[in-house]
């Protein structure tokens, strides 16, 4: 899609929905260049004090959140992953007052497929972005660990 096409795109959604695509696009990037020049679990500390707001979630506004970061991703001109598209919704759903999980999991190499990590978002037992077909074949990391480190409990190393 043309840039002139993504902006009357944007121009036609409502004003929340615009909020919602407009912060996804910024987040993305930051979060990118963030991996880049951060420790994950200082960045995840950072994502932790990303500002909420007073508003409480109400129905269909998880799939909101979900949609504008899939739609920021596939417009924006850098390439995001799965990392960065669910650290990004990660951050909105909190911002709102979502409970939501962040969840990394690895599926170990077989003669049919190599290695491969996942991150993706559940809410309530659901996967809300990041369902992919084979998303049973990947196992779950240690969350209390990951939790633990990002809180200083234990040392990364």
């Amino acid at each position: 899609m043309s840039l002139t096409g993504s902006w009357r795109r944007l121009r036609a959604l409502n004003s929340a929905d615009q909020l919602l695509v407009i912060e996804a696009a910024i987040l993305l990037p930051l979060l990118r260049l963030g991996t880049f020049v951060l420790p994950f679990p200082t960045l995840r500390r950072f994502l932790n004090h990303y500002p909420t707001r007073k508003t409480a979630v109400v129905d269909g506004s998880t799939a909101r959140v979900v949609w504008a970061v899939r739609a920021a991703a596939r417009r924006l001109p850098l390439k995001t992953t799965c990392l960065f598209e669910a650290l990004a919704a990660d951050a909105m759903l909190r911002r709102r007052g979502c409970t939501c999980e962040l969840r990394f999991g690895v599926r170990l190499p077989t003669q049919a497929s190599p290695f491969t990590a996942h991150a993706w978002i559940e809410h309530r037992g659901v996967v809300l972005l990041g369902q992919i077909e084979n998303l049973r074949d990947f196992a779950p990391l240690s969350l209390q660990r990951v939790h633990d480190e990002l809180n200083g409990r234990l040392d990364p190393s």
